[in-house]
This record gives structure tokens, sequence and C-alpha cells, in this order.
């Protein structure tokens, strides 16, 4: 298996497109970024280096709903991170879930 490429979809965060998620994550100390979740298996999915510090990757198959983290290897160790970019979270300290902003549904805003 070859490196990872970077994903062509702009946006930070997950963003789902159809068939899959792009994953970006800015993260300019790290040595590898790789994203596991509640896809491929369980396995991570590793990210590759945009430059600049921004890891991104697309994961096909994962969507939304999936539950997600990244896995952060810098200075030697291995770091299981929520996301920063999270557009929703299980809680404060649990993991990250993919939304599709673009098929989100809201009630029209009314003044109580």
């Amino acid at each position: 298996m070859g490196s990872p490429a970077p994903s062509s979809h702009p946006g930070m965060g997950a963003v789902p497109y159809p068939g899959g998620t792009a994953f970006r994550v800015w993260a300019p100390h790290a040595e590898a970024v790789s994203v596991v979740g509640t896809f491929g298996g369980g396995e991570p999915q590793p990210l590759a280096a945009e430059g600049t510090g921004y890891w991104s990757g697309d994961v096909a198959g994962a969507g939304p709903g999936d539950r997600y983290h990244y896995l952060v290897t810098a200075g030697g160790e291995v770091l299981l991170r929520i996301a920063p970019y999270a557009r929703l979270v299980t809680h404060s300290a649990g993991e990250a879930v993919v939304v599709d902003l673009g098929r989100r549904r809201r009630a029209p805003f009314q003044m109580p």
C-alpha cells in the first residue's frame, strides 16, 4: 500500500461527500496523523501531510453519524485526540461525529 494522498475536498474537520468523508486537521508538530472511527473496520486511516502543518485524506465509506478521533504521533508519543473542528461531539472528552451540514434541516426561527 502506498502513501496516502491529500484530500482535494475543501474545508477543515470532517467534510462528507458522496461515498466518503474528507478529514483535515492542523497538527504542525506531528510526525504522522491518522483518523480512526466507526468506519474502516476500526483501523487507523493515515492522513497525508499537505505542508504548513495540515494533514488530510479521504476515507471511503465514512459518513454522517460516524464517530472518530485523530491519532497524532509527535515526540515519539501516539496521542488520541478529539477533532478540534468537530461540528458535533458526544461529550467534551468523547468522540467527534461526522455531520453533513448541507443536509441538516432546522425549523425556521420564531421569536419567543
